[in-house]
């Protein structure tokens, strides 16, 4: 894919892109705070370093904003599915360092 912007546009475009605490994130873990659940955020030491962690149920949440999940209704196929493809192929591996 060409890309129609000049590097220094680029870096400026990615630099703003939100890696945690979107509002989205942030709103899942203000109702699950509010509930009582207590959890670890953006845990490194799994794989795909998961939004939300819940220890001792051995539970990861990867929350998904208007930026992938918005282009995926929208039927944009270019990197947002490869995204998505990228985190299925990490779902079995944060299951195999978890389970026995």
């Amino acid at each position: 894919m060409v890309d129609n912007l000049t590097p220094q546009q680029r870096s400026l475009t990615m630099s703003r892109i939100r890696a945690r605490d979107t509002k989205v994130e942030l709103a899942v873990r203000r109702a699950l705070h509010k509930r009582g659940h207590r959890y670890l955020v953006n845990v490194a030491w799994l794989p795909g370093k998961p939004d939300i962690v819940f220890t001792k149920a051995r539970l990861a949440v990867l929350t998904a904003t208007i930026g992938t999940a918005g282009a995926l209704k929208s039927g944009r196929t270019s990197s947002p599915s490869t995204g998505w493809r990228k985190l299925a192929e990490t779902a079995p591996a944060i299951a195999e360092t978890w389970m026995p």
